[in-house]
């Protein structure tokens, strides 16, 4: 993928060359060269944008998929979720800001790129905030939420830790 890029961009400076090459000799020459070189310098750099804005995405979305060998298990609540403006597959790209929990450790908070569908978008939208996730050993912030391993989430207004249990009766305890 990287190398396919790599000669898309190297296509794409070698076509803004030619379109600055006929603009530089159309405004020389009082030729009419000049509108054609602009249009293959604005096509070149709008099709380099497009391609960046692609490259970034898939980048995200690669970082954000753990493999099971390097993987610990854990969960993972969304604090917060935003639209990525793109689509794959159909599926929305959202970014979330989630605070993860691995067992014997304190929770920590990152960021994760994943294309969902409309059903599990609209689960988070309902109040679904918890899901079991994997993160890389080596790297933590990189976590993968597992969409089909929803935690269970508790109504609103329920309390996290459950009350401390009251303390027996002085006064039957004496007997």
């Amino acid at each position: 993928m990287i190398i396919i890029d790599g000669l898309v961009y190297l296509v794409l400076l070698g076509v803004f060359a030619m379109g600055l090459f006929g603009f530089v000799s159309g405004v020389r020459g009082h030729e009419g060269t000049v509108a054609g070189g602009v249009i293959m310098m604005l096509a070149a750099v709008g099709i380099g944008w497009a391609m960046t804005f692609v490259v970034k995405q898939h980048h995200e979305l690669m970082t954000s998929e753990v493999g099971a060998s390097r993987a610990v298990r854990c969960t993972a609540t969304i604090l917060k979720a935003r639209d990525a403006r793109s689509t794959i597959n159909g599926d929305h790209v959202y970014r979330f800001h989630v605070r993860v929990q691995t067992p014997g450790k304190a929770p920590y908070e990152t960021d994760s790129t994943s294309a969902v569908s409309s059903m599990v978008a609209g689960a988070i939208g309902a109040g679904r905030t918890g899901y079991a996730c994997r993160a890389d050993r080596h790297h933590p912030k990189n976590v993968q939420l597992l969409w089909n391993h929803p935690t269970p989430t508790p109504p609103p207004g329920t309390p996290q830790t459950p009350p401390p249990p009251h303390p027996a009766d002085p006064t039957k305890a004496a007997t």
